[in-house]
């Protein structure tokens, strides 16, 4: 089944073209990833997913039980909160004087409020609220489980290690019970280790958890090792989609990286050559 669709999307910022035409499917509990050089546009399709910017062309369509749900004009915090769309970003957006237990909560704001009444039935401390908070404790405390950080829960996130901060972002956005999770450049700044761990984790979130992810990543070992499909831009145009075996060893794809076709006679791995670029 395709969760999400993309359909002729394009936007630009004065002359520049940022996305030309770019159409793709995101299979449902699939890892979809989208690579390409930098200025490829893939932090700009991010933004428009998500809400951040508005397309100028084009359709994005999120397929639900309940009918399709066009997202093209929609704000980011309608698309967060109706479409379950959530997102990390490439630079931390955690709040580093609170806990980690209360960060994750933060990402359940939404419910609790709801739950509260907007305050009311928490001031007057009701059956109801005290429930839904206990829940979203529960919540919080079962997703620093699955990133390993149970021990870390009441610590402020400021000092935690920059590996544990990337990992309590991605249980911060699963707290949200997203339709679609959004992680762009998660093995940024990671040593070869934490990038492995990475790994692990977004596997098991995809198998226990049946999560649709959607990935921006330069790490093409990580990409490679992950993804079920791969969506290659260049210069906000798509010039490959496949299995990771099919694009590591396509020549378009080469040749952006690269900038020059491969020798027909040396065999090319994209996976080890892309991170040498």
């Amino acid at each position: 089944m395709t969760l999400l669709t993309v359909d002729n999307l394009g936007i630009t910022f004065g002359g520049l073209v940022a996305l030309d035409s770019l159409s793709f499917t995101v299979p449902k509990g699939q890892i979809t990833a989208i690579i390409g050089p930098n200025g490829a546009g893939k932090t700009t399709l991010f933004n428009i997913i998500t809400g951040f910017y508005q397309a100028q062309t084009g359709t994005i369509t999120l397929h639900r039980d309940a009918g399709p749900l066009v997202l093209n004009g929609k704000p980011d915090y309608w698309i967060a909160r109706h479409a379950g769309i959530a997102r990390t970003f490439q630079t931390s957006r955690l709040f580093p004087r609170m806990t980690a237990l209360e960060n994750l909560l933060v990402a359940q704001h939404n419910r609790l409020m709801k739950a509260s009444f907007f305050s009311l039935a928490g001031l007057a401390g009701l059956a109801g609220f005290k429930k839904a908070e206990r829940d979203a404790i529960d919540k919080a405390r079962f997703w620093l489980e699955q990133v390993g950080l149970t021990g870390s829960a009441n610590v402020p996130v400021g000092s935690l290690a920059y590996g544990l901060q990337r990992r309590l972002e991605i249980a911060r956005s699963m707290c949200a019970d997203p339709a679609l999770l959004c992680l762009d450049e998660p093995a940024a700044g990671l040593n070869p280790k934490e990038s492995l761990e990475l790994v692990d984790l977004l596997a098991l979130i995809r198998s226990r958890f049946g999560a649709t992810q959607l990935l921006v990543e330069h790490d093409m070992s990580v990409v490679m090792g992950l993804s079920d499909k791969v969506v290659v831009l260049e210069y906000g145009r798509k010039i490959a989609e496949g299995a990771p075996q099919q694009i590591r060893h396509d020549p378009a794809v080469i040749r952006a990286y690269l900038g020059e076709p491969p020798d027909e006679d040396i065999p090319v791995d994209i996976a080890q050559d892309l991170d040498k670029c």
